[in-house]
């Protein structure tokens, strides 16, 4: 690893006479992708991962010599050809089955065809490792990198990028919109951090099973330090949150993976409201990965749903009833625990959409099991689910992953620097995820059950930013239950508060790629509108179903499938662009085995039409039991 010599680079581009910021943005990128790929340290530096998109992804995320390049590889090493056809026909038999059965004897085909599974991509990956020693040319294809021009075309009219970059000497920041950009050297006090740690703690942070009590839950000091917070971030940036935006999508780095943006103030806005209040908040861990996504969802998606304990004082039972609270809202999810038919990596291979309703230990790196079902077992690993075959959940939610978020940064965690995180989301991503959401400290209770519920039942019929704003504003309207959060000290003569403390909902880091919502079945496959029932029952309201999100009244509760209305175009309204039109190509030679960006424009989807109407949000369950949850 040469991280120096990106830095070094990026320093330079800013020192020129003509400050070439736009060179700076890609060379950050370039940067954050070397920090991935040369994590990737028994996978030949990232080699045999790209080798994999190369041959395995989707012809439309690969440009033409990309493209060209498979083809030749192909043709090198049929075995390979042949395999790979053998793998999809496979997988299509075992979608036709479920993915969890008490028939023994489609338990038993099943395990069968997925061991056959396992070792067709065992052979394949043999036929990679001759392929990745030899001269055989390959792009980097993943994480994919974009000019200054594909990412201000990929964004949307009211849609704003916030890149973050850390440097030995400043962080330094870009906002773009589509037709303007910012550039700011960010220069932290010596009480940035403490004031990081101050906001945490405010929140609960002090161990990862601390108990809040009523007057922490309704006490609005955290605040202060929050207000600091963004006031630093954005000092100098001419960025004003307090006008029309309706997204934006964050790249942070270093300890700015620990602070929800979200949950921030709005920078002179007098009503104290948070920036999830005024605009939709998504993260991504590189450029690349936040925008210039064309692909949408899968349709008839299954869902798996891993079992275990969110809490682990919890009784065994608590679990069923948390899943059957999520199967009368997604009655097609399936709950997946016990011993697996196959290794944890081969059989997510067959999921669509992962829910893991299971604590994750701190970790880092790649030696953790995402199901956690198999975290005592070889082959469940992350590290193993970047190995063929490819293409595993499109999206994956771990709403009781920890870091140390949940101490409040505290001395005691060590190299508390986002990487756990940075990298956790780079390797899901790599491994086919385009959503992620994951926890930077657990909750344990019902109302993390209830945003994911939420968040997972609305995914399929809008983007993953409309839908987990709408989520979190349900669950802050709507009352706490003491004896179904583990991580509350309530007692019996006081009112449980609404669920708006960033307790409850600021913990979660929403990343996505932009990917764009699911077709009905009577669309053009590049279309979609969704019509929602209106409450006075007249004609449905047609809106496009990436419309941009409105913010709701903060008195009422969010109704399912309320549409989200337009707001007027333009993106984060700033002063005008800093610096010139920077050339695309770098003027200076790269780092060593760093290729120049490789990314081809895709046109936006049209949208289209379609005639769904969402069903009603369904009643929520009070639990019962304290200390160890009881169902």
């Amino acid at each position: 690893p040469h991280p120096l010599s990106y830095e070094h680079w990026f320093e330079a581009a800013l020192a020129r006479k003509n400050k070439e910021h736009e060179l700076a943005l890609q060379i950050a990128d370039m940067a954050r992708r070397h920090r991935f790929l040369s994590s990737l340290t028994l996978d030949h530096g990232g080699r045999l991962l790209n080798l994999r998109w190369l041959l395995e992804a989707p012809e439309s995320v690969l440009d033409n010599n990309a493209l060209m390049q498979r083809q030749a590889l192909l043709a090198r090493f049929p075995g390979y050809q042949q395999r790979s056809e053998a793998v999809r026909k496979l997988r299509g038999e075992l979608r036709k089955l479920p993915l969890a059965t008490d028939d023994l004897q489609v338990a038993e085909q099943q395990s069968k065809m997925l061991t056959e599974l396992a070792s067709l991509s065992g052979q394949q990956e043999t036929i990679l490792r001759e392929m990745s020693v030899g001269r055989e040319p390959a792009n980097l294809v993943f994480p994919p990198l974009r000019s200054f021009k594909q990412i201000q075309e990929s964004l949307a009219e009211g849609q704003s990028l916030l890149v973050f970059f850390d440097t030995s000497k400043y962080t330094y920041s870009f906002l773009l919109a589509k037709d303007k950009y910012n550039y700011t050297e960010v220069k932290p006090p010596k009480n940035f951090s403490k004031n990081v740690t101050l906001m945490l703690q405010k929140w609960g942070n002090f161990e990862q099973n601390k108990q809040m009590k009523l007057e922490e839950l309704v006490s609005s000091a955290w605040q202060g330090p929050a207000q600091q917070i963004m006031t630093v971030l954005v000092k100098g940036s001419k960025a004003d949150f307090t006008k029309t935006l309706d997204e934006l999508v964050i790249v942070p780095d270093g300890i700015l993976w620990y602070v929800p943006f979200e949950a921030l103030p709005v920078p002179g806005d007098d009503k104290h409201q948070s920036l999830i209040d005024k605009m939709r908040v998504r993260y991504a861990p590189t450029i690349g990965l936040g925008v210039g996504e064309t692909r949408r969802r899968k349709p008839r998606a299954n869902l798996a749903v891993a079992l275990g304990r969110l809490y682990p004082g919890d009784e065994a039972n608590v679990i069923d009833r948390e899943f059957a609270d999520l199967a009368r809202a997604i009655p097609d999810a399936e709950a997946i625990r016990g011993k697996l038919p196959c290794h944890g990596a081969i059989y997510s291979s067959l999921f669509d959409r992962l829910i893991v309703l299971n604590e994750v230990p701190p970790s880092h790196g790649y030696d953790w099991s995402p199901l956690q079902i198999d975290n005592k077992t070889s082959g469940g690993s992350l590290a193993q689910w970047l190995c063929l075959p490819f293409d595993g959940p499109d999206q994956v939610i771990l709403p009781a992953f920890r870091t140390p978020a949940e101490r409040g940064l505290a001395k005691s965690s060590k190299g508390a620097d986002g990487s756990e995180l940075f990298l956790s989301v780079c390797g899901l991503m790599a491994g086919g995820a385009r959503t992620v959401l994951i926890s930077r400290w657990r909750t344990g209770g019902q109302s993390s059950v209830d945003l994911v519920r939420e968040f997972v039942q609305e995914l399929p019929h809008t983007t993953a930013s409309d839908a987990w704003q709408r989520s979190v504003q349900v669950v802050r309207h709507s009352q706490v239950h003491p004896l179904a959060e583990p991580r509350l000290k309530l007692t019996t003569q006081q009112e449980p508060p609404e669920a708006k403390h960033p307790f409850f909902w600021a913990g979660y880091l929403l990343a996505d790629t932009g990917a764009l919502p699911v077709t009905g079945d009577d669309d053009d496959p590049a279309e979609q509108i969704v019509a929602v029932k209106p409450a006075d029952g007249g004609k449905p309201e047609e809106k496009p179903a990436q419309a941009n999100a409105k913010v709701m009244d903060e008195d009422a509760d969010p109704p399912r499938g309320k549409p989200r209305g337009n707001k007027k175009a333009g993106g984060v309204p700033f002063g005008p662009a800093a610096g010139g039109a920077a050339q695309q190509e770098a003027a200076d030679a790269p780092p060593p085995k760093v290729a120049e960006p490789e990314a081809a424009d895709a046109p936006p989807a049209k949208a289209g039409k379609s005639k769904r109407v969402r069903p009603p949000r369904p009643d929520q369950k009070q639990a019962s039991g304290k200390g160890k949850r009881a169902a």
